[in-house]
């Protein structure tokens, strides 16, 4: 469903119309329906790595807060 998404999100991007991709889809939709699929579970992955990502930081700002006793105190304001 992401990769679906993502491609109506991008057909202005890459200036290509919507008819040429429903083409696509006509003539070869098990192929149409893989590449989908591909787009979107890559979209998903790097979605979850960047919030993995997101998390070890705030885990790591917010651990360090007890040591130095105030979380402005840590970024200098």
């Amino acid at each position: 469903m992401c990769g679906w998404w993502l491609d109506a999100c991008t057909v202005r991007m890459f200036g290509k119309p919507m008819s040429q991709r429903v083409h696509l889809f006509t003539v070869s939709p098990l192929a149409s329906s893989l590449v989908h699929w591909v787009v979107g579970i890559l979209y998903v992955l790097q979605i979850r790595f960047f919030f993995i990502l997101l998390l070890e930081l705030a885990r790591s700002v917010l651990l360090s807060v007890p040591m130095h006793g105030s979380l402005i105190v840590m970024l200098g304001i």
